[in-house]
């Protein structure tokens, strides 16, 4: 109904001559409230602006596309990087490149603006596990340079240092560029780059088997949030690379409440990038205790929340490995009928249920823990992380 209403008032604005002036004033409004957001992002309405920014992004999305179709005033580009906590927090990174795509062919000046969409493109596409978007790095790198810019210059080697992450082997190189790249993070006081590093590094090193220098990454890492007290999806990013240090050493206990505690949080946000490395960390851990049919429902949840983030823990060859053994072993316990059971109905089931289940008794090998006829779909999805999740087999926008 409401979609039938919003195209007959599109229709009849559309056939005044005040059509192009309604839809300026729309997308001066909703940029204002982007370059709001983005402004106060790292403050105490961070859940605020995640909330709002969600609500209207149908309005955000026209707004982009007049300001792509109406180039030369620089506001396709602000809207794209103003929605980055939206972008990132939500998980829409397949959308976010599209539309970033889109700005970047509409306005070719080479300005600060220019030089941030140029990094989050190249960020995204990385998360994403794209190497051809590196070549937007290149780019980002050019405007750095021509406008003598430090927060940019900054930047730069963020994203080389994050690409050795992902698919370099050379862990002491690795670190050492971490070193030099936080220096500069700090200097133009970007917490955000910074702290993002410190989730990085920890990632390479679990995957790599140093767990002692992986849990002091993690516990460095909010020393840097000091100045952003209400700063969440970091922390969360944080916590839950925390949960791979005691699995990693056989400490399958204090894995699992830390890993519950750090699900449960990121669901209250509805932050789809925590929920997901949250809920794949869980598993390993469930596995590991033999909870295998918790376990293999929880990796399918996990599952159907990276396919929304476009990746499986961020490309990390490392990571990758550790999830394909998982999976090895839970086929094994269970055979592959039962698993492709299970992995199809915790895709399912909505994310809010998944903290339950990991608090259950383990089960006996072969028991029937799940009903494949249980509730589920896209009305599950919506309505357990707001204005972002969608079931994998509803239609996606992203």
């Amino acid at each position: 109904m409401l979609d039938t209403i919003r195209e007959f008032g599109a229709d009849a604005l559309e056939s005044t001559s005040h059509s192009e002036t309604y839809a300026r004033r729309h997308q001066e409004f909703f940029l204002r409230m982007a370059v709001q957001a983005r402004q106060e992002w790292f403050g105490d309405r961070q859940s605020e602006w995640s909330e709002q920014l969600a609500i209207n992004l149908d309005n955000f999305r026209v707004a982009m596309e007049f300001a792509t179709q109406h180039p030369g005033d620089e506001a396709a580009l602000q809207l794209v990087n103003g929605l980055a906590g939206l972008w990132q927090s939500k998980s829409r990174l397949t959308e976010a490149r599209r539309w970033i795509n889109k700005a970047l062919q509409a306005e070719q000046p080479r300005t600060i603006e220019h030089g941030l969409a140029l990094w989050h493109g190249t960020y995204y596409g990385m998360v994403q596990g794209d190497r051809a978007a590196f070549e937007l790095h290149r780019r980002c790198g050019e405007v750095a340079e021509l406008l003598d810019d430090d927060f940019l210059r900054g930047r730069v080697p963020a994203n080389e240092v994050f690409a050795i992450t992902l698919w370099g082997q050379d862990v002491p190189r690795a670190m050492d560029a971490y070193a030099h790249t936080r220096e500069l993070l700090r200097a133009t006081h970007d917490q955000f780059a910074l702290v993002a590093s410190y989730c990085q590094s920890s990632a390479l090193l679990a995957a790599h088997g140093e767990q002692a220098k992986a849990l002091a990454e993690v516990d460095t890492g909010p020393q840097e949030l000091a100045h952003m007290p209400q700063e969440r999806c970091l922390r969360s990013y944080l916590l839950a690379m925390k949960v791979l240090c005691p699995w990693s050493s056989g400490e399958l206990n204090p894995a699992r409440d830390l890993g519950r505690t750090v699900l449960l949080d990121a669901l209250e946000q509805g932050d789809t990038m925590s929920a997901a490395v949250s809920a794949e960390y869980l598993s390993w851990v469930l596995c590991g205790k033999g909870e295998y049919e918790l376990a293999t429902a929880l990796l399918g949840g996990a599952g159907a929340l990276w396919r929304q983030v476009g990746a499986l823990l961020w490309g990390e060859s490392g990571l990758n490995s550790l999830h394909a053994a998982t999976e090895n072993d839970l086929m094994a316990a269970l055979g592959a009928e039962r698993f492709t059971q299970l992995y199809a109905h915790g895709a399912e089931r909505p994310p809010t249920s998944w903290p339950n289940w990991s608090m259950r008794p383990a089960r006996t090998r072969g028991s029937s823990t799940y009903s494949p006829s249980a509730p589920s779909t896209a009305a599950l999805w919506g309505r357990s992380l707001p204005e972002n999740a969608k079931s994998p087999n509803s239609s996606r926008t992203d």
